[in-house]
């Protein structure tokens, strides 16, 4: 398959549309190549259950335009990043040969969370190694940077942050595709206007509407300076 610009790793399907989905419908206006690598089902929740939580992803996967989706099924509320489970997803980005990847932000209070980023910055190394017993060719995605998920209450600044304001209408449309999750199952009060504060106390900050946070443990670099907010 054509390489990816963008690979986004998830624990449980709406965790990259609740990060980062006005970035990837900003990629994707912009013609770059994206997917979403899910680790689970998320399965078991108060309102959903497999099929029902396929069908909401399906719903997502085509507002958002995405060129690629899987979802390995590993279990959810038991991921770890295992040997085995690395070998998994290293597989999945020797498959699509991303450009970056984005992973969840490491400091979070789901366990799901925090073990799909250990697992992606550890995919991410061995995707690239040669003499290893794992099928494709070898992946260089040079970069790895972290979205916040629903849960974030930590006290880090952003490394940037991304302006989303031509998208926050149909980003609202794409989490509403999860009405299992963030509509009919209130585990945060009134969960989309959550996110929807979020995104506009950060987009106040640089100067937009709506923004979206990303961090980076990694320096960045800046092609030129009229992008720069």
């Amino acid at each position: 398959m054509e390489p990816l610009n963008a690979l986004i790793i998830a624990a449980h399907p709406d965790d990259a549309e609740i990060g980062m989905a006005g970035t990837i419908l900003s990629m994707k206006r912009d013609g770059l190549r994206v997917g979403v690598l899910d680790l689970s089902w998320g399965e078991p929740t108060n309102f959903g259950d497999e099929e029902t939580r396929r069908r909401e992803c399906q719903q997502s996967t085509e507002l958002l335009g995405l060129d690629w989706r899987h979802n390995v099924a590993l279990p959810t509320r038991y991921l770890e990043p295992t040997l085995e489970a690395r070998t998994v997803v290293a597989t999945c980005i020797r498959l699509v040969q991303p450009q970056r990847i984005f992973a969840p932000f490491w400091i979070d209070p789901h366990p799901d969370h925090t073990a799909t980023t250990k697992l992606a910055e550890d995919a991410r190394c061995w995707s690239q190694l040669v003499k290893i017993d794992l099928p494709f060719h070898v992946a260089g995605p040079y970069q790895i940077l972290y979205y916040e998920g629903l849960y974030m209450r930590h006290n880090v600044p952003p490394t940037f942050i991304m302006n989303i304001s031509d998208f926050w209408e149909k980003k609202e449309e794409v989490l509403r595709c999860y009405d299992s999750q963030l509509v009919r199952n209130q585990f945060v009060p009134y969960p989309i206007d959550a996110i929807k504060a979020h995104a506009a106390f950060w987009g106040r900050k640089a100067f937009c509407q709506y923004g979206e946070t990303f961090y980076s443990r990694e320096y960045l670099g800046v092609r030129s300076i009229v992008n720069v907010m």
